[in-house]
């Protein structure tokens, strides 16, 4: 075990306890009991004014870019009303900038919410323009400075980070709006929830003031330890090393090739329930977590060792799958119409929260060993492997964009897992908040690399989420349009209507003529707002009828 590899002893003191004692005083005066009422005051409820604006979001997938910008105005108003309260209610005339921030709220609010329009995008646009310019001022530093300065690797991970977001912001201010309102709402809820978690405790556990989310949890993972033993436990299962390196590598290149085999097969015969054996028995999972652990308790020997084994695992599933594709015969149907192929490669921001949800629950089992039962449920949520064998099956089949799909399903999990696992670590202390401050620079560079990989991630899962939204959309407007051209009182039924990018195909069966397709060619433009061209098929409707002879 390389010894910069190693976890520190558990009665290791920390090199700068002081300090963080320091940065853990109280931030406002000590409250007396008579105040306890204005504690849960405006961390959580802006908190949830800003989630039930995240929730509107979320819940009505077509919204307009008007809806949205009126809703984050409410939300704004809401947010700075509530913050113009507590200043009141407390009495703190002496913080002129709270109030500026207070009233800066309640006018962009008001006027967001009076005169929506492209006030988002116009906005996002000008945080955009600022971010590539601030990103490329680091970049600049970083090369002016990398002839005096051997390490500018966060300069300039900052500064590309800055130059994406930024760039992203500019080609998609509505989605980065959105995201962006979706962000903060989620992370003004947690800010309320921990204030008022802490509230509701004994007052004697941490010398925090309740208003400062971040400074409790700082002062929270201070005080989290799991120990030596457990941590040596944790890092083995995460890693392959000392002597059973080779009888762990042995065991994990079999599972993985059987379970790559099972998949493929599941894949190929649209099998839910043989792909759901393969993932059951996927052991891609534990390297991948493992990278994470690495990467938050400053590994790089490991990390490194991790993110090979992922790696090789990754290119030799594909390679298997292709290879199985391929001798395989007679295989039913097309990939088009397979279920197992087509529910993975298009991938969007839902997947992304399953991905989340998964890593989270993956880390949080290996980390504790009462609740490590649950892994192989964990297991079947990520489909790690599945994926991998779409991408050999559609490589082999030539549908190039399809296994691009599938690749970035995979990488959706992959980076999700990466992430999440590490935030596990750190809160049920795995982690020490020493070893993150020793660590802090590297740490932070690193994690803004990962960070830029998440968000090249982002924008393809939404790019692919809003494109099936629209065309959903699409879909029941040419379906409401068809309906409308035949009216209430017709006895045509409708039996089929195909939409595709300037075509509308539609087939009706019933008796008797339909109105003229000129007609149902100007409601769809109206409906679409858009030219299309219409095949309009009629099944002819013919009845007969028996009666028996009298007698």
């Amino acid at each position: 075990m390389a010894g910069d590899d190693a976890p520190p002893p558990d009665d290791a003191a920390p090199p700068d306890e002081e300090a963080f004692a320091d940065r853990t005083e109280l931030v406002a005066p000590e409250l007396d009991d008579s105040s306890l009422h204005y504690l849960p005051n405006r961390t959580v409820l802006r908190g949830m004014a800003a989630v039930a604006g995240a929730l509107v979001f979320i819940a009505w997938p077509d919204r307009t870019e008007d809806l949205v910008a009126t809703l984050v105005g409410l939300v704004l108003l809401m947010v700075g009303l509530i913050e113009l309260w507590h200043l009141r209610r407390t009495e703190r005339v002496e913080s002129p900038p709270s109030a500026l921030a207070a009233l800066v709220a309640v006018v962009a609010g008001t006027v967001l919410a009076a005169w929506p329009g492209a006030t988002l995008d116009v906005i996002a646009v000008v945080f955009g323009v600022a971010l590539v310019g601030a990103g490329l001022l680091d970049l600049y530093r970083a090369i002016r400075r990398r002839a005096t300065d051997d390490d500018t690797s966060w300069t300039t991970a900052k500064g590309v980070l800055q130059v994406v977001l930024g760039a992203v912001m500019i080609r998609f201010p509505g989605a980065s709006v959105l995201v962006a309102a979706i962000s903060l709402g989620a992370l003004m809820v947690v800010a309320g929830a921990v204030s008022l978690a802490y509230i509701l405790s004994p007052r004697h556990e941490l010398d925090v003031h309740p208003e400062n989310a971040r400074r409790i949890v700082l002062a929270w993972l201070g005080q989290r330890e799991i120990g030596a033993d457990e941590r040596r436990r944790i890092v083995g299962v995460l890693f392959f090393e000392g002597p059973e390196l080779a009888d762990r590598s042995k065991r994990f290149a079999i599972l993985m090739a059987l379970s790559v085999v099972i998949a493929t097969m599941g894949v190929l015969t649209d099998s839910t329930a043989v792909v759901i054996g393969a993932m059951l028995i996927a052991p891609l999972m534990i390297p991948i977590m493992g990278t994470g652990a690495a990467l938050i308790m400053g590994w790089p020997g490991r990390a490194a060792q991790a993110a090979i084994t992922v790696a090789l695992a990754v290119l030799g599933a594909v390679a298997l799958a292709f290879l199985l594709a391929a001798v395989v015969p007679d295989v039913p149907g097309s990939l088009a119409g397979n279920s197992q192929v087509t529910s993975r490669v298009a991938p969007t921001l839902r997947d992304l929260i399953i991905a989340v949800a998964a890593g989270i629950a993956g880390a949080y089992a290996i980390s504790r060993p009462d609740v490590s039962d649950s892994l192989p449920g964990v297991a079947v949520a990520i489909a790690l492997v599945p994926p991998l064998a779409v991408v050999g099956i559609t490589l082999e089949a030539s549908e190039y964009e399809q296994a691009l799909g599938a690749i970035l399903l995979f990488s959706t999990n992959l980076v999700s897992i990466v992430l999440m696992g590490s935030l596990v670590f750190v809160l049920v202390g795995f982690s020490p908040i020493a070893r993150l401050r020793q660590e802090r620079r590297q740490l932070r560079t690193t994690y803004t690399t990962v960070g830029i990989l998440a968000l090249l991630i982002v924008i393809p899962l939404a790019l692919t989420g809003q494109r099936i939204t629209a065309d959903a959309l699409a879909a029941n407007e040419a379906e409401a349009a068809v309906n409308e051209w035949l009216g209430d009182d017709t006895e045509f039924q409708v039996a089929d209507v195909e939409l595709t990018q300037d075509e509308v195909s539609v087939v009706i069966a019933g008796p008797g003529q339909p109105p003229t397709v000129e007609e149902l060619g100007a409601i769809l433009e109206r409906k679409l707002d858009r030219k299309v061209k219409v095949d309009l098929r009629i099944i002819a409707e013919t009845r007969e009828t028996y009666s028996s002879p009298d007698g």
